[in-house]
């Protein structure tokens, strides 16, 4: 996984167990790679599980780093609201830095929210979220990875939580999200304009990124041809096409 840097807000939505544990591997190791302490939130595996995983992935890295906690012993159980959630990561990550490390990367297991999901918990996880994005500046040392199993949540949620993350994992990786909210447009209480607009305006970028990729592939396509009529005629290949397109590619329509 990359670009694990400090103030990001990330989520990881799957469907099997592979995908969690690939995930979270991945996350664990480039954490202990960069020195942020490991901080794992779960009721699905324990600290034996997760460092035996490590083990058998052949990792040499410093296990110490990495802390699982059962969800029993924080405050996201229970009736906790967002406030305190916040306010438990934060001491967290003042913890971390005050060991040496150079931030806390803590990765949170949500799936004890389907247990005994009603409309408060929802409502009480969507501002969660949302806190999260408020009190998570870059210039804070903590990188937080949110994981929900999409077999256990209903898929309207599922939408409401992925709207809140600035950065999806896929993989191993990290995606910039072009359907994230910002917590001042979710104030705006007009979620249908907004998505409306968000995705119209993604459909103009596509758009514009396919007429680039078009003139870079008949750019390409005129100097093969001049290059194989020079070599046809016993010339020098023309410096036009000797140029490094590769480097002038042109990029994704969103780039975070």
């Amino acid at each position: 996984m990359t670009d694990l840097r400090p103030g990001k807000h990330a989520c990881l939505l799957y469907d099997t167990e592979d995908e969690q544990r690939t995930s979270t591997l991945s996350f664990l190791m480039r954490s202990i790679e960069d020195n942020h302490k490991c901080l794992y939130i779960t009721d699905t595996y324990t600290s034996k599980t997760i460092l035996r995983c490590l083990r058998d992935s052949r990792y040499n890295g410093d296990y110490n780093q990495v802390v699982v906690i059962p969800l029993q012993d924080t405050l996201l159980s229970g009736n906790s609201t967002p406030y305190e959630m916040i306010e438990f990561l934060k001491s967290e990550t003042i913890c971390a830095l005050a060991e040496g490390h150079g931030a806390l990367c803590a990765i949170i297991d949500m799936s004890w929210m389907a247990q005994t999901l009603n409309a408060s918990d929802a409502a009480r996880l969507i501002d969660y979220e949302t806190c999260l994005n408020i009190f998570h500046p870059i210039t804070y040392g903590r990188f937080t990875l949110c994981q929900y199993n999409m077999r256990l949540f209903d898929p309207k949620l599922m939408l409401n939580v992925l709207i809140r993350h600035p950065f999806v994992a896929v993989g191993a990786e990290l995606c910039a999200n072009p359907f994230y909210l910002s917590p001042s447009e979710l104030s705006e209480n007009d979620l249908p304009s907004i998505l409306l607009a968000r995705g119209l305006n993604e459909i103009k970028e596509r758009k514009s990124v396919e007429d680039e990729l078009m003139i870079y592939y008949k750019e390409i396509e005129r100097l093969e041809e001049e290059r194989k009529s020079h070599l046809c005629l016993g010339l020098e290949e023309p410096e036009a096409a000797k140029i490094d397109l590769q480097a002038n590619q042109p990029g994704l329509p969103y780039q975070g």
